[in-house]
């Protein structure tokens, strides 16, 4: 499965620089600026700002010409990282790379990809492309009491229990009851993520609300990684969890 996640990986990694080398080429001819002025402190300065608007022309380029690579690149990497710190927070010596590679692909695929295709298509075909008031809050509420509880959480420990372990999907989904009904997991999810959802939808233009849920989610993504690695009730109080974290240590993480 890992020399699976890394040929993958690195496909996509080549269809990035690919993607780069195909922006439009009014972007391109500003990361290759001819330059007339004299090297001095006034046409330094303007090599570095030209250079970084450049940058940013380019990122958004990449952003609104390759949605769903972007939105895969971002986020994988971001589920990654913010499990591979939750683990090392709890256990320094115990970094469970399976467990690494289930955040990984449940990031990539479904907080990307997935996330893009109904941000970009679902949401506006319910809601429309231009929300008023209400249909903004509508559209809030849809996404924190259906696509979260209901999709969104189940999946990503639905996809853990297939990585870990001796887990499995229905031991995955045991968990998340038991997150829902004993670490008020629910709770957490709607206190950030209801603020948060008013912004995407509400003012970070539609190109870039994968990108801003990836930040905001790398915090989140902690959390659900920390909570996650918690005991079911009938397991031992000794023991440690199929991913080798014990239930005190998922506290302290939290």
């Amino acid at each position: 499965m890992a020399r699976i996640i890394q040929a993958l990986l690195l496909a996509l990694l080549a269809s990035s620089c690919k993607s780069f080398s195909t922006i439009p080429s009014d972007s391109r001819q500003m990361l290759l600026p001819t330059y007339q002025k004299n090297d001095n402190a006034v046409g330094s300065s303007y090599r570095q700002s030209h250079l970084k608007d450049a940058t940013i022309s380019a990122v958004e380029s990449f952003f609104i010409t390759k949605p769903y690579l972007a939105a895969f690149l971002t986020c994988s990497a971001k589920a990654s990282a913010a499990d591979f710190i939750a683990q090392t927070k709890a256990s320094a010596s115990n970094v469970d790379l399976s467990r690494n590679a289930a955040f990984l692909v449940y990031g990539g695929l479904y907080q990307g990809m997935a996330q893009q295709f109904m941000y970009s298509t679902v949401f506006p075909g319910m809601f429309g492309h231009e929300l008023d008031l209400n249909g903004l809050i509508s559209q809030v509420a849809f996404d924190m009491t259906v696509v979260g509880p209901f999709l969104c959480l189940p999946l990503a420990y639905a996809v853990k229990g297939m990585f870990i372990g001796d887990d499995n999907v229905e031991t995955g989904l045991q968990k998340y009851v038991h997150d829902v009904s004993s670490q008020g997991l629910l709770f957490k999810y709607w206190a950030l993520w209801t603020p948060v959802n008013f912004l995407t939808f509400g003012i970070i233009p539609l190109h870039f609300r994968v990108a801003f849920v990836a930040f905001i989610s790398f915090f989140w993504i902690f959390i659900l990684s920390s909570t996650a690695g918690a005991e079911l009730p009938n397991e031992s109080h000794e023991s440690v969890s199929s991913n080798g974290i014990s239930s005190t240590a998922t506290q302290q993480s939290l």
